[in-house]
């Protein structure tokens, strides 16, 4: 049909080219001693030229304008220009979309704490191995203050035997002993734990549990009268020991015959 009209995209980059060329006309320069505005009478020459099917440099006369002024007019009509490039790509006929809105980046989320598991290991020994191997020595420290003082010079309260019999005396061995008491609670209540017996302990009966908490008590009391160094705290609070221990012995250790063990 003779009323066809042929599309040419680089139209486009000749108005463009006269867009910026009006724009360096109007762009005003600040002098260096008064606070008003003069406008510049000159405008530079711009040209567009082709450096590749993908690439166009700007060429500007910038002999009469300084770098800072030029990137700010650029930088208002590098979106225009790269809309107009994008209609050259579009096929004839085609509206050329505008210029997608700058993305603003997304907010990086704060790295997971790792969680804190609970031990999951199997118990490896019985109630009573447990008993014997850690509470009988510590608490049994314990009880050694009420008629021995730990500091004596002449026979200071060891917490071995031998070789190493030395290595750590005085108070320090009487509040590591309070501490044992106290933090073997956790051992008392970890699960799958058998008796000698065979039979599991009781950890699902409230009372159990109530006596367990009241060792936690008395390893706690300990040490705070430990670490008071007093003869007459360390008497007191071995009775407070001796009592936490009997309260779940009367109950599930005193037996006439030992497979009744764990029951009460």
């Amino acid at each position: 049909m003779s009323g066809t009209v042929r599309w040419n995209p680089f139209r486009e980059l000749e108005e463009i080219q006269n867009r910026l060329n009006r724009t360096f006309s109007s762009v005003s320069a600040r002098t260096s001693d008064e606070e008003s505005f003069a406008f510049a009478d000159w405008a530079p020459a711009l040209d567009v030229v082709p450096e590749s099917d993908k690439e166009y440099a700007l060429k500007v006369d910038r002999s009469r304008f300084s770098t800072e002024a030029i990137m700010r007019v650029l930088g208002v009509s590098f979106a225009l220009l790269f809309w107009v490039g994008t209609a050259a790509a579009q096929p004839p006929g085609a509206k050329p979309a505008a210029p997608a809105p700058t993305a603003k980046p997304a907010a990086q989320a704060s790295p997971a704490q790792p969680a804190v598991r609970a031990a999951t290991s199997p118990p490896v020994g019985t109630l009573l191995q447990v008993m014997r191997g850690i509470l009988f020595h510590s608490s049994n420290l314990i009880f050694a203050t009420q008629g021995e003082d730990p500091a004596d010079p002449k026979k200071p309260l060891d917490a071995s035997f031998g070789t190493y019999a030395k290595v750590y005396t005085g108070w320090p061995v009487v509040e590591n002993a309070a501490v044992t008491l106290a933090e073997s609670a956790d051992l008392l209540l970890k699960p799958g734990r058998l008796c000698s017996n065979g039979r599991p302990v009781p950890l699902d009966r409230a009372d159990y549990r109530t006596f367990v908490q009241g060792l936690r008590a008395a390893g706690q009391a300990a040490l705070k009268a430990a670490q008071s160094k007093n003869m007459d705290n360390m008497i007191e609070v071995s009775g407070t020991v001796a009592e936490a221990c009997e309260n779940c012995h009367s109950v599930y250790r005193d037996k006439p015959d030992l497979k009744n063990r764990c029951i009460p």
